[in-house]
């Protein structure tokens, strides 16, 4: 920097009278409207090599005491107290020592700091945009030119006003040399007629250059715009081609694909539709001998009933056959029978004499009807399982009015662990065990056995599941949680260390999977296993899970505590039931009761709307590790550590059946209409069967 204003190189105290005499001229100083003069006013410096006029002189305290000029970086000295350039210190700082030109008293770098408010004061100065100065020879000095930039900037706001400034002086873009400089407010309307405006090839060789119109008249004749307008619709017409030929062979590939996928259904339904019409006629071939048997079991009956009759006292006959009947029982006067077996299927076959059709005569009773509790059976060599062939298939509804029993009907066989999960969608049945293996099992065709394995699903046990129409989520000891596509049985997704410990119970609401393990309840998003939420406030391990679709709230089982969640977001805890009971291994819902396995041994439970504690179902030897409602929410199966399967009447709060069929420990249980499907640590899926029982009360 340099001082433009020799009055400013004086002694301190003639330096202070310039300063004085410099504002009082500046002040008087006007305007010459003429446009030839000059309004000269003292006070300027070029930085950087750019001219600075200030407005107002600098006062003597924003000068720099070595250099004389307006300080830069100004630091100050904590020693003498004065204020320098931080570059005049610098280079006047020899061997880290330098002296105050006023005092004579030395300093180091380390005694000086920067001296923020006059550094503001200066940065705060105002001066003239340099596009509105000219150098005048004559006074020694920059002056302000009328026809420029009138506008005052503070010194710190410079750069950013004359990087902008209308009045800069900017080249023209076509040829300085031959056009010189403009100001930027006048610059496009020169380049808009620039004598000197090139071809827009000349970057490709041509030389023309003249006006804009003489330009746009020269391109249509231009041999190199003839080429290049050849060269650009050949390379459009390539373009062209190419996306059509992209586009056509993508088409071909999901042409090709469903193909395949159609034949491949094709093929899967054909063979399917082989077994089954294989399975109906050897199930009707048996039928056929089974009846031709019955048929003759019946008559042999018949000829040694008559013998009977004719050797009883009072005299009995036969009454006539109804036209269904296959076996008689005897009555005796009193109406009282003889032999009644559990078999009947229809009406006695005697009648007392003198009874005849609808005639006169006083008769007994009628006989009682029973619908047999021993139907034919049929051994399945691919599952070991017992098919009944005599009952009809379809939804049979648990009643209170009508009385029912579970038979086992069958064991599927095949897993070669501990079977710990059993899921369902649909007719199939998805079972899972303790060494990562995941089997598929036909609910509506029993017979058929296991119809495909997953074999390596996990590289540790299963302990979850979970399965819609498109996807079956799969989760377990090795901390990953899988998805696969039901249709194929194909990895779709997986999200690895998901957790930091075993992850006990997954479930599907709406387009979000929760998944729980020791202290954690996880939300993802079910099309892709992206995390989406943590569950907070929880404590222990979460074993089990269900979502109320009524109330949308998702309720979660740990140790003395269920927690009801909102199953859509953000999640909120809304509810917190405090139990005392230990560990929560298994929860359901009904329309009255949220009903809790503990490791108690028993099952507890709770008003669903008050949360209030209602009473417990005691009966099992071993915690409750699983549980299920049936179709129509009035019984509660269980499964228990104990080997047992039991059936509860929630209305009654009753015990109403017991199921002893497992050598071990009962982990899941399933139930689907009129089958109930329970896995266990003896490595077996047991299938068990509601029959009807015939109400007796009425008759």
């Amino acid at each position: 920097m340099r001082i433009l204003l020799p009055e400013q190189q004086g002694g301190a105290s003639d330096q202070s009278m310039a300063t004085a005499q410099s504002r009082d001229r500046s002040s008087a100083l006007s305007l010459d409207e003429s446009g030839g003069s000059f309004l000269a006013i003292p006070g300027g410096l070029v930085i950087d090599d750019k001219p600075v006029k200030f407005v107002q002189p600098p006062l003597e305290s924003q000068l720099c005491l070595f250099c004389k000029n307006v300080l830069r970086d100004p630091v100050l000295s904590i020693k003498c107290g004065h204020t320098f350039c931080r570059t005049c210190c610098e280079a006047r700082l020899v061997d880290n020592s330098c002296k105050c030109p006023v005092e004579e008293t030395e300093f180091t770098r380390e005694t000086l700091v920067v001296n923020v408010a006059l550094a503001s004061q200066i940065s705060s100065l105002l001066i003239f945009c340099r596009y509105g100065l000219r150098n005048n020879e004559a006074l020694g000095e920059w002056s302000v030119e009328p026809q420029g930039c009138r506008q005052t900037i503070r010194l710190g706001e410079r750069d950013s006003h004359e990087s902008k400034c209308d009045f800069a002086r900017l080249p023209c873009p076509n040829d300085e040399s031959k056009c010189g400089t403009f100001q930027r407010n006048h610059l496009e309307s020169h380049v808009a007629k620039c004598p000197n405006t090139p071809c827009p090839n000349a970057d490709k060789g041509c030389v023309f250059r003249g006006d804009p119109d003489s330009v746009a008249q020269h391109r249509r004749i231009c041999s190199l715009s003839l080429e290049l307008n050849s060269s650009e619709k050949v390379r459009d017409a390539l373009g062209k081609l190419l996306e059509s030929h992209q586009e056509l062979h993508g088409k071909h590939d999901k042409l090709k694909r469903e193909f395949e996928a159609l034949s491949t259904q094709h093929k899967n339904d054909h063979s399917k539709w082989a077994q089954e019409r294989m399975s109906i006629l050897g199930q009707l071939e048996e039928t056929r001998h089974e009846l031709q048997r019955v048929s003759e079991h019946s008559a042999d009956l018949e000829d040694r009933l008559n013998a009977v009759a004719k050797s009883l006292p009072g005299g009995y006959r036969i009454r006539n056959r109804d036209s269904t009947s296959s076996v008689a029982a005897l009555v005796t006067e009193n109406g009282s029978s003889y032999g009644a077996s559990p078999m009947l299927t229809h009406r006695s076959l005697l009648e007392e004499p003198g009874a005849s059709g609808g005639g006169g005569g006083a008769t007994g009773p009628p006989p009682l009807q029973r619908t047999s509790s021993n139907p034919r059976v049929e051994r399945s060599r691919n599952s070991s399982l017992l098919a009944v062939a005599a009952v009809p298939r379809g939804p049979v509804y648990w009643e209170h009015r009508m009385p029912f029993k579970f038979k086992c009907i069958g064991t599927f066989k095949g897993h070669d662990h501990t079977v710990w999960k059993l899921a369902s969608h649909g007719s199939t049945l998805y079972s899972a065990d303790g060494k990562g293996t995941v089997k598929l099992w036909d609910m509506e065709a029993l017979l058929r056995g296991c119809v495909h394995t997953i074999p390596v699903a996990h590289t540790e046990a299963i302990l979850a599941m979970a399965a819609n129409s498109d996807l079956l989520f799969t989760a377990g000891s090795d901390l990953t949680i899988a998805s696969w596509d039901c249709r194929t049985l194909k990895k779709v997704h997986s999200a690895k260390d998901a957790h930091e410990d075993d992850i006990d119970s997954l479930l599907i609401v709406g387009r979000f999977l929760f998944s729980t393990s020791h202290s954690k309840i996880k939300v993802w998003e079910i099309r892709t296993l992206q995390h989406k939420h943590t569950l907070q406030g929880l404590h222990h391990r979460v074993r089990a899970l269900v979502y109320d679709r009524k109330r949308e709230k998702v309720y979660s089982g740990s140790h003395n505590v269920i927690h009801v969640w909102d199953a859509v977001e953000p999640f909120s805890m809304t509810a917190r039931i405090d139990t005392k009971f230990g560990s929560i291994y298994s929860i359901v819902l009904t329309k009255r009761y949220i009903a809790t396995g503990t490791y108690n041994r028993n099952v507890h439970l709770y008003d669903v709307e008050t949360h209030e504690y209602k009473h417990a179902l005691s009966g099992h030897l071993g915690a409750v590790a699983t549980m299920a409602t049936s179709p129509t929410g009035s019984f509660l199966v269980t499964g228990s550590h104990d080997s047992t399967v039991q059936i509860w009447d929630l209305e009654k709060a009753l015990p109403y059946q017991i199921l002893q069929r497992h050598e071990s420990c009962v982990n899941t249980v399933l139930v689907r209409n009129d089958l109930l499907f329970s896995g266990s640590d003896d490595k077996e899926i047991k299938v068990f069967k509601l029959f009807r029982m015939q109400d007796y009360s009425a008759s």
